[in-house]
């Protein structure tokens, strides 16, 4: 199953915590469908605030900071070159006004020429609650375990930030806002899917 979702952005975030796309717990975002369907921004709620962290999600994270220790990527010049990439991302998305930009890339479902990299994240975030109504509770309880360990490799870069990345360490701030949101909705479908078994 091809993951266009993770195939720009969360390149770098996958790079600190190694995922594994030929995996079925490494494929957990649906693939985003081909659909002429465009999204308004994602707008996270005034007052807004996630839900406590269970203990099979402090696992994760320790796991994942395990993982990026073991394997060095919480080296400063390792974190400088995401930074950089962002950076060059950010750039990409805000000149790219037509479909010949994506060409040295191939194909970015759910992305239409003219987006910037946040209206891109909010398309695919949404088109992610959609979808994720379409799958089963356990599909769904490693889906919130992966978000919460891309938010906990987001701040990672976030905090190597400094005056010289402070635009791309803001995209960083809202996308892991928004990462948090997104686990609040799976945590939703979720008890809505478990009353639904018990006929609640």
């Amino acid at each position: 199953m091809k993951n266009y979702f993770l195939k720009i952005f969360f390149i770098l975030v996958c790079t600190l915590i190694g995922c594994d796309f030929s995996t079925p717990k490494g494929n957990l975002i649906a693939p985003i469908s081909n659909t002429e369907v465009r999204y308004p921004a994602l707008v996270i709620p005034e007052g807004f605030a996630p839900s406590p962290m269970i203990a099979v999600e402090s696992q994760k994270i320790e796991s994942t900071k395990n993982l990026i220790l073991r394997k060095g990527f919480n080296d400063n010049q390792v974190i400088t070159i995401q930074l950089e990439e962002l950076k060059s991302l950010n750039e990409f998305f805000r000149n790219n006004t037509t479909s010949e930009g994506t060409k040295f890339i191939g194909q970015i479902e759910g992305y239409s020429p003219g987006m910037t990299l946040e209206e891109y994240i909010d398309q695919t975030i949404q088109i992610t609650i959609e979808n994720a109504k379409n799958h089963p509770i356990e599909f769904l309880k490693d889906l919130r375990l992966e978000i919460v360990s891309w938010v906990f490799a987001l701040q990672l870069i976030k905090s190597r930030c400094d005056v010289n990345t402070s635009e791309e360490c803001k995209a960083i701030s809202n996308i892991s806002d928004k990462y948090l949101f997104l686990r609040e909705e799976v945590i939703k479908i979720i008890t809505e899917k478990s009353k639904a078994e018990i006929g609640l």
